[in-house]
């Protein structure tokens, strides 16, 4: 039998790293706690971007910050301040460095790299197999799988969010590094969702990603002609390519629950913190890391309840059908929507963060005809949606909805 823990948290991604982030901010920094990933080098350097006033974790380490944001259609460009919403972007590296920094100030924190074969509820703890040793702790915080009850849950819109981007350097300065361009939807829709997402470091550098909504991802080779041609268009300049990403988001409707066990919690994405219309995660797994630490102070665990409240879940399963089914009216409804809104109302809206009354006035100014013909065949989802059945869940012997943990 190998070594014993409190805590051991399994990915060293976005969502690990922010969990010990904050632990190490709480009374609890002194527990024995185990990070275990392949490595810790990323293979590929990343961009995260979030938005939000003071005092949101790591905003003072954004590579960039905008407060003014541009959205594009044909034959009108709109312009607005982010007066509450600011929009910061964060490089993967920097992020990792300072975090995997912070830890190197814990001798009670061991980082092992590593792959885990198997992940086992006990009846007081959890065990994990890593490289054929076994290691047990208290409780496992994992960000690497999909709980196996999730995974049979059916999925109605298969959706994904699929991007390529270049981040380039220009020999003129075409760019107007104040603003922001979260979408660009003058750009031939080719049958799906499609939109350029714009990021100005200075005015000859930025990342330009052009992102997709639709079943299937691309090719690399796709996504590079698609923003080759957007740059000779839209800017028509030399340039040289510094850095290339590529990734897939899930955007499907299909549940994702944070109990993987009695004595597992899963995070970020396999934890279902990515919303499922925008693709946005960063700032989801800052407010579940800290809930989570929050409850551990407590000797508790959060209550399981789903990352997206039931009626941000109606509104997600509307869009995510009209999208599916008919994406040619995506980019006429997006357009109604940043024209007759302030862009700060409407980042406060995708991050959660409005009344209904705000919800009816935004969706009081969209088209009507496409979301209410989307009603009907999405009602039966939210029986399933709003309450999935979760087997971890029914094999909890606490009656309590947040077990309190047990020392390893």
């Amino acid at each position: 039998m190998g070594k014993s823990y409190d805590y051991i948290v399994a990915g060293a991604g976005c969502a690990g790293l922010s969990f010990l982030w904050h632990l190490t901010q709480s009374p609890l920094r002194n527990k024995r706690i185990l990070l275990v990933d392949r490595q810790f080098q990323p293979a590929q350097e990343k961009l995260w971007s979030f938005w939000g006033g003071d005092p949101l974790p790591f905003r003072s380490i954004a590579c960039k910050s905008w407060e003014r944001m541009a959205v594009r259609f044909p034959g009108i460009d709109l312009f607005d301040l982010l007066e509450k919403n600011p929009y910061h972007t964060v490089r993967s590296e920097h992020y990792r460095t300072r975090i995997l920094d912070r830890l190197q100030e814990f001798p009670n924190i061991e980082l092992r790299e590593g792959n885990i074969e198997s992940m086992e509820d006990l009846d007081r703890g959890v065990q994990i197999r890593l490289d054929g040793t076994s290691l047990r702790a208290s409780h496992l915080f994992q960000s690497i799988r999909v709980a196996p009850q999730d995974k049979e849950q059916p999925v109605t819109y298969p959706l994904r969010q699929h991007f390529g981007g270049w981040e380039i350097q220009t020999d003129l300065p075409v760019f107007d590094s104040e603003t922001m361009t979260l979408m660009d939807f003058d750009i031939d829709q080719r049958g799906a969702f499609i939109f350029v997402y714009t990021l100005p470091f200075t005015a000859h550098r930025a990342l330009i990603e052009y992102t997709v909504v639709s079943p299937t991802p691309w090719a690399p080779s796709a996504y590079d002609r698609a923003i080759a041609n957007y740059i000779k268009r839209r800017y028509g300049c030399a340039y040289t390519v510094e850095r290339r990403e590529y990734g897939v988001i899930p955007m499907e409707e299909r549940p994702r629950s944070r109990r993987y066990g009695k004595h597992i919690t899963s995070m970020g994405t396999a934890g279902g913190l990515t919303k499922p219309t925008t693709g946005y995660t960063f700032q989801r797994i800052q407010q579940h890391s800290q809930d989570l630490v929050d409850a551990l102070v407590r000797g508790r665990l959060p209550e399981e309840r789903q990352a997206t409240p039931p009626r941000f879940r109606f509104y997600d399963v509307l869009l995510l059908h009209i999208l599916y089914h008919t994406p040619e009216k995506g980019r006429p409804i997006f357009r109604r929507l940043f024209q007759h809104n302030p862009f700060d109302r409407i980042l406060s809206f995708i991050s959660e963060d409005t009344h209904p009354g705000q919800d009816a006035l935004i969706f009081s100014r969209l088209p009507y005809a496409p979301f209410l013909r989307a009603i009907p065949p999405t009602v039966s989802l939210y029986s399933r949606l709003l309450w999935p059945k979760n087997a971890a869940n029914e094999r909890m012997t606490n009656s309590s909805s947040a077990p309190v943990l047990h020392s390893s």
